[in-house]
């Protein structure tokens, strides 16, 4: 009964979430209607699709080299990243995303969970680094990203270099520091041999990929496109009528990544803040409404794909999670 109240409290939170987003947005029923039956609104659904295809695509090929097996589905891939980001809109920042994103390609593939949370932690990474490195491009070459987001860019990207550095300069002194608060934390966990494994086994993991050019490159590119794309979609659905050139493309796209991975609900906190440098706060809340709405009804029907057979999803799924 309690799970079942949490979750109800959930929706009523994002349904909430929405209303307001709607009444502030200043869309009356008859421009809601008209936008939601526009060609515009048609284009932005086929460019975020577009934008998830070649994400899951993207995903499907960090995990393919991590596990060795060249035969998973790319439409599986696709699938869970879209029930990853429902799942992602009742977190706080996107916490939730890569574990539902695991959970769900762990119910179709053999392999432990832990492979496919690592693989979509390296490409967050990715994304994480496109982002920055776009964000602090256009400021000192276009002065087009804003402050806080040449801020929070530097932060990442700080965070992202000594993430890297910890995982393949494994002798370092700060790693070995970093290593002293890991064992400690291990001492006082339960199962640690089983942690100590899969911490090992994600290092490695990260170092295979990222010291690999070409899963990088090819990495890197398809996030830098993704960004383009998901910067596109959202000029679609905004009303802006002027002409608006790739910097500012790139500067919606990267700054709708970077903006909203802070912990608020949903990754929502700051999200507008990257579309207003561009789009004003009206076009920003309305592509902000297009985009949950788009990742709800694609994550719903995601879900509903991936767990038509219950009983199989569960069985599937417990044996990832047990398999050593």
């Amino acid at each position: 009964m309690k799970k079942e109240a949490v979750i109800a409290f959930q929706l009523l939170f994002v349904i909430l979430v929405l209303a307001v987003m709607y009444v502030v947005s200043g869309i009356s029923p008859g421009e809601l209607k008209k936008l939601l039956v526009s060609r515009f609104f048609l284009a932005f659904i086929v460019v975020m699709l577009l934008v998830e295809i070649l994400r899951g695509l993207r995903l499907k090929i960090v995990a393919e080299y991590l596990l060795k097996d060249n035969k998973l589905s790319v439409s599986s891939f696709v699938l869970s990243r879209l029930v990853g980001n429902l799942a992602g809109l009742f977190t706080p920042s996107s916490f939730g995303t890569v574990p539902a994103q695991a959970v769900a390609l762990s119910s179709r593939y053999p392999y432990p969970i832990e492979k496919f949370i690592g693989s979509g932690l390296i490409t967050s990474m990715v994304d994480a680094l496109v982002a920055a490195a776009v964000n602090i491009a256009l400021f000192f070459i276009a002065e087009k990203a804003s402050v806080l987001a040449l801020a929070s860019s530097i932060v990442i990207a700080l965070l992202w270099v000594s993430g890297i550095y910890l995982v393949i300069f494994r002798n370092s002194v700060i790693n070995r520091i970093m290593n002293g608060v890991y064992k400690r934390f291990r001492a006082v966990a339960s199962r640690s041999a089983m942690i100590d494994r899969r911490v090992r086994d994600f290092q490695e993991g990260v170092r295979l990929t990222i010291t690999n050019p070409v899963i990088f490159i090819v990495s890197f590119v398809l996030g830098l496109l993704s960004f383009i794309l998901v910067g596109l979609s959202a000029l679609l659905v905004s009303g802006v009528s002027e002409d608006i050139g790739l910097f500012e493309v790139l500067l919606v796209g990267s700054s709708l990544y970077v903006l909203s991975s802070f912990p608020t609900p949903g990754g929502s906190g700051f999200y507008e803040l990257g579309l207003v440098e561009v789009l004003g706060i009206l076009g920003a809340l309305r592509a902000r409404l297009s985009f949950v709405l788009f990742y709800v009804s694609t994550g719903l029907v995601s879900l509903f794909l991936l767990t038509r057979d219950v009983k199989k999803f569960k069985e599937s799924l417990r044996k990832s999670i047990v398999m050593d």
